[in-house]
């Protein structure tokens, strides 16, 4: 009998939602990546934890963001971000990136590389489906640890799908606001101006990566929504 149930278990494991992602393992992005992660293992390897971070992964947004330590404080922070990775990338090196950390919460920014107007964005559906399975990984290993996930930020290159981001924000607010734990941080009321149009002086000449002022912007608000769930 104990032998049954054990190899149930098993079964069960196998197919959880930690192992997924691997339905992803043939994919031209997921490779494109490799040796990226490959060099966030190594980094592991030297770079200890700081007490009480805030870990940050996901898309170039995060890994381009040179100042993150100052901007964040007095906040401390373990900057995890690679290339202009996608949800089903992220969700595939969800482990390596995560589960060595120790960390007090996670924030998560991905999905704008799944939005980007070029006739084979991800259906909305599919975006949401690799999102839960994101949550459903890190809750495997951290259950009650708080996760953040950063609204997608109106671009001005990307204009042209504004109406999904938006729609995708609708998505991720009550998907968070259905969990434990779990909050989205709406950053894109702060990004538009007057006329609903991404505000063009908090990027970088591609319209798509912020420069420091953005950035500063985007500190300000994940700062206050942190303080909101963690206090300092």
């Amino acid at each position: 009998m104990r032998l049954f149930i054990f190899s149930i278990l098993l079964l069960f494991i196998s197919c959880s939602a930690p192992r997924e992602q691997l339905a992803n393992k043939d994919l031209a992005s997921v490779k494109y990546f490799a040796k990226e992660i490959n060099d966030l293992d190594s980094l592991n390897k030297v770079q200890p934890d700081p007490e009480q971070a805030i870990l940050f992964t996901g898309s170039s947004s995060i890994k381009l963001w040179s100042t993150i330590k100052e901007d964040m404080a007095p906040y401390t922070v373990i900057q995890r971000g690679f290339g202009g990775s996608k949800i089903e990338d992220l969700a595939y090196y969800l482990q390596r990136i995560v589960y060595p950390h120790k960390f007090r919460a996670i924030a998560i920014f991905c999905g704008t590389n799944n939005i980007t107007g070029n006739g084979r964005e991800m259906s909305e559906d599919s975006i949401m489906h690799w999102v839960a399975n994101i949550d459903r990984q890190i809750r495997h290993k951290f259950p009650g640890t708080p996760i953040f996930w950063i609204a997608v930020t109106p671009v001005p290159s990307r204009a042209s799908v504004l109406d999904k981001v938006m729609i995708h924000n609708g998505r991720m607010a009550e998907y968070c606001a259905g969990r434990k734990n779990t909050f989205l941080i709406n950053t894109v009321p702060a990004y538009l101006d007057q006329e609903g149009k991404a505000i063009p002086r908090y990027f970088i000449q591609d319209m798509l990566h912020q420069n420091h002022d953005g950035y500063r912007v985007w500190a300000d608000i994940i700062k206050m929504e942190l303080g909101r769930h963690l206090g300092t």
